[in-house]
């Protein structure tokens, strides 16, 4: 997107429903912190093109061209547990992903060519993965100390016999 406004958060899905709104070239930007505020490119040319491929259900490659500063907007759900990263020969190495259009993601590109890859990594089933992995050890330490007792108890008995 080639203009972009940025808003209060929570404000984006009022102007959205106005029947003016260019979903084509202007997108609602809800987190000022990681892009000047007020900023707009205008022009009524699209500022590069860009091609997804999906890898899998949380894992997406982006490639895009830019001429301008712009806004990749990306129509999947936005969430904090999205992380974007940039691969060796893209024009960034970081790249942060704000709330855009109300639920949607939208990425601030500099001008030139960009691979990004985005991986979602909720952080639910990241402490859900080490509580899982933390259990099964030590359901293993029971049942191998009980086995090892269990085989000491035997011995001892056959040595009585």
């Amino acid at each position: 997107m080639n203009q972009w406004e940025i808003i209060a958060a929570g404000a984006a899905l009022e102007p959205l429903l106005t029947s003016d709104f260019d979903f084509v070239k202007r997108v609602l930007i809800e987190d000022p912190s990681q892009i000047t505020s007020g900023t707009t490119n205008g022009g009524d040319e699209l500022p590069g093109e860009a091609s997804v491929a999906v890898i899998d259900t949380d894992t997406l490659e982006i490639t895009a061209t830019t001429q301008c500063d712009a806004i990749l907007l990306i129509t999947d759900t936005y969430s904090k547990d999205w992380q974007a990263e940039g691969f060796a020969e893209s024009a960034e190495s970081y790249y942060s992903i704000l709330p855009a259009d109300h639920a949607f993601m939208g990425i601030p590109l500099e001008p030139g060519s960009h691979q990004i890859r985005l991986t979602n990594r909720p952080r639910a089933c990241v402490l859900g993965a080490w509580i899982s992995a933390i259990a099964v050890v030590l359901m293993l330490a029971v049942v191998s100390i009980r086995g090892v007792r269990q085989i000491r108890l035997t011995r001892r008995e056959s040595m009585f016999r």
